[in-house]
């Protein structure tokens, strides 16, 4: 009875403590709603760690409640940002058609400003190479299109090799048939993984002289196709899609301008973007092992499917290149020009990022 007397006078000099040891006028009163009785004999309770949830606990009954969790904590995300591109506005006509180049109608550009810096960098190059330059450009989304010199005509070099491959393919040929090589063309140089002199009597198929001729620029794989499946089916192809690159009797490549070879390559687009053949020529054009012209200057940026072609005695050297940009272009540049120098090269990459600008410059 005493330690009972005891309890109950500790109970009521804590609540009186605890009234007066509030915070000035904002104090606040515990109560406690519901006090055990104390047992006839004492015992120490642990005190838990400040902080720390028991895992378990008894109820009045003697049964064990749930344990207690806590809700995780969570860390809010950052906001996410973006950055508005900027809007079109309506082309300022001067930049654009006081150019040397030839423009389409153009409608809108993301900057005046920039397409008229961008234009005259374009205007600098076409001054410093004037009638030995050719070049044709062409939006696939928009249509845009942009030119210079295109009525001129050039040796097409190995650039007609690719769209004399796209004719085949697409006129259904047996890929898979076998050819033998009974000539070497003339000059043909003992280059890494050309067909030489070696190979004369040997097979080949029409898939693997097509990759030769595409990547490796092989022109004995080029002239060993046309001896098999001659002119015809490359020049009714030709006549069928509006371009003018025909090829004759003794003679594996040909005459056209700019033009006609963008006409080539915006058709070579179209099929790769549309049937399996055309899927495995853009591949060929991709792994083409020459790559000091367009491809030097944009591949970093995205795929570019791309032919070149040059001839020492002619002085010809060109590049026609399907860039598979977000909004993807054709772009043939045909000149006249020492081949395969750094000069040389040298115009075609700075040609190269100039029309990659226009393309992100010009919106409709």
């Amino acid at each position: 009875m005493r330690k009972r007397v005891l309890a109950a006078a500790a109970a009521l000099m804590l609540a009186v403590c605890m009234t007066g040891c509030g915070n000035g006028e904002n104090a606040s009163l515990t109560v406690l709603e519901k006090t055990q009785p104390a047992s006839e004999t004492e015992s120490e309770t642990e005190v838990p760690e400040p902080g720390s949830v028991p895992a378990s606990a008894s109820g009045e009954d003697g049964s064990e409640a749930p344990a207690v969790t806590t809700a995780p904590t969570t860390t809010a995300a950052p906001p996410v940002t973006t950055t508005k591109a900027p809007d079109p506005v309506a082309i300022d006509m001067e930049p654009v058609y006081a150019s040397a180049a030839w423009f389409s109608a153009v409608h809108t550009t993301i900057s005046n400003q920039e397409l008229k810096e961008t234009i005259k960098k374009l205007d600098e190059i076409i001054s410093r190479y004037g009638s030995s330059l050719s070049f044709a450009y062409q939006n696939m989304n928009t249509g845009v299109t942009v030119t210079y010199n295109t009525n001129k005509q050039y040796q097409t070099c190995s650039t007609v090799k690719a769209p004399y491959a796209k004719s085949l393919m697409e006129y259904g040929v047996d890929l898979d048939e076998q050819i033998k090589i009974t000539e070497i063309y003339k000059g043909a140089a003992p280059e890494e993984g050309h067909i030489n002199y070696g190979d004369v009597g040997k097979m080949f198929t029409v898939r693997q002289l097509i990759k030769n001729a595409v990547e490796l620029s092989d022109n004995t794989a080029h002239m060993t196709l046309i001896k098999r499946f001659g002119y015809s089916i490359y020049n009714n192809y030709e006549s069928r899609i509006g371009a003018h690159s025909y090829l004759y009797s003794g003679y594996y490549f040909g005459m056209c301008t700019a033009y006609d070879m963008l006409v080539n390559y915006t058709d070579i687009y179209k099929y790769s973007i549309s049937d399996d053949r055309g899927k495995e020529l853009k591949q060929m054009l991709i792994d083409s092992t020459f790559d000091y012209q367009i491809s030097d200057a944009l591949a970093g940026k995205y795929p570019v499917a791309h032919k070149y072609g040059s001839d020492m005695l002619t002085n010809s050297y060109h590049d026609c290149a399907i860039c598979y940009a977000d909004s993807p272009f054709v772009l043939c540049i045909f000149s006249e020009q020492k081949p395969e120098t750094e000069a040389a090269n040298t115009m075609f990459r700075d040609l190269a990022l100039i029309f990659d600008k226009l393309n992100t410059l010009i919106v409709s």
